[in-house]
């Protein structure tokens, strides 16, 4: 029994994977980033809920801002996680991976977005609390605050990340539903039976088949 050579071949990875797979660590990076923005800008959130709080009920709670940091660090740090470990599995044709680039894609997809649409949902949750707490500041008074409050870089650097990472994240799971990507995520061809040839000794699997005999010297 015998089985027919493959060729020792490395798969091509198409241009569509490998601009996806670069996509990929983008996203990852621009949640670093979004991450670090957050961070940096702490102080000016404290201040911001300190003025907006001053006189009112809440003047003595100063863990509203290290909440909001914390979440949001949070989040973006396993996004960015995420997107790199899909930019590695995708990278090797890791079939698993593009199955989870796709689900994990379109869930981060939806946690992005709805980051853009909570307005209306805080709104709403911040005037139910000032119904039990007239002192405190309207809703467009306290944004007001935390905008003065803010470096004049965040809102810019962070809305360019968000709108970045939701582009990254539709164009990569286009790309790989692409025709063209789908040869590099197929299973290797496993190596195919042959017979063997006539007058070859047989060869048990995993063994290496002895040196061919020499030739007989003619006699002298």
């Amino acid at each position: 029994m015998a089985f027919a050579a493959t060729p020792d071949t490395p798969r091509v990875r198409p241009t569509t994977v490998t601009v996806a797979v670069i996509l990929l660590y983008v996203a990852a990076g621009l949640e670093v980033i979004n991450a670090i923005a957050s961070i940096a800008s702490y102080s000016a959130y404290n201040n911001a809920y300190k003025a907006a709080y001053a006189g009112t009920s809440l003047a003595n709670q100063s863990s509203t801002a290290a909440v909001q940091v914390v979440v949001t660090v949070v989040v973006s740090l396993i996004l960015a996680v995420i997107f790199a470990v899909l930019a590695f599995l995708d990278g090797r044709g890791n079939r698993v991976g593009r199955i989870l680039t796709w689900v994990l894609g379109g869930l981060a997809l939806c946690c992005t977005g709805s980051a853009f649409g909570l307005g209306a949902f805080a709104k709403s949750a911040y005037d139910a609390q000032r119904n039990t707490n007239a002192n405190l500041p309207t809703y467009d008074q306290l944004q007001t605050t935390i905008k003065d409050a803010l470096p004049s870089w965040y809102t810019p650097v962070v809305t360019i990340a968000g709108i970045g990472v939701l582009v990254a994240t539709v164009v990569v799971i286009v790309l790989l539903a692409l025709p063209a990507s789908h040869p590099f995520f197929r299973k290797p061809p496993e190596a195919q039976w042959e017979p063997p040839a006539p007058g070859t000794p047989y060869t048990p699997p995993g063994t290496t088949p002895p040196p061919p005999a020499d030739p007989p010297y003619p006699n002298a």
